[in-house]
């Protein structure tokens, strides 16, 4: 189970437990003291799904997550830049770029994606979108593992 899940499982329960037991002014008293606790406790480990995980301020001083560098750039010139020849072997690709493009591809033949991107463009930012997020602990893991960080990939890919 996720760390951060089983932190905030715990946490829950402890302070149901608590609220509980308690009478009239400590329950609020107890709820702010939970919740500014659970803020310093979890800071920013809770990653954020809306935005694709971790952000960071860009050189232009625009926010930018792998999320949104995803829904800006065609997953196909992606996979051109980041996986073909010398760079196929980059931690960029194998991490992050191969496995969303792989995912995109086992749903849809080549053909169906030129169509999307001609004729439903959101959709397929969608899924590509949608793609990461199911794979974003693997791909951090994986990220972990080659001593890469996020913040690292994300300037990279989005030239920050």
């Amino acid at each position: 189970m996720d760390s951060n899940l089983l932190i905030i499982l715990l946490g829950g329960a402890g302070l149901l437990y608590l609220f509980r037991s308690s009478t009239g002014s400590n329950k609020l008293i107890m709820l702010a003291v939970a919740g500014i606790g659970a803020f310093l406790l979890l800071g920013d480990r809770v990653p954020s799904s809306s935005t694709g995980g971790k952000v960071i301020k860009g050189d232009t001083g625009k926010m930018v997550s792998i999320s949104s560098i995803l829904n800006s750039y065609d997953i196909d010139v992606l996979y051109d830049q980041y996986c073909k020849g010398n760079s196929r072997k980059s931690t960029t690709c194998q991490c992050l770029i191969k496995p969303v493009h792989d995912d995109i591809r086992t749903e849809f033949s080549k053909r169906k994606i030129d169509r999307l991107k001609s004729e439903n463009p959101t959709y397929l930012r969608n899924k590509v979108k949608e793609s990461y997020l199911v794979q974003e602990q693997s791909i951090n893991d994986c990220l972990n593992y080659n001593d890469t960080t996020v913040d690292q990939v994300i300037r990279l890919v989005s030239g920050h």
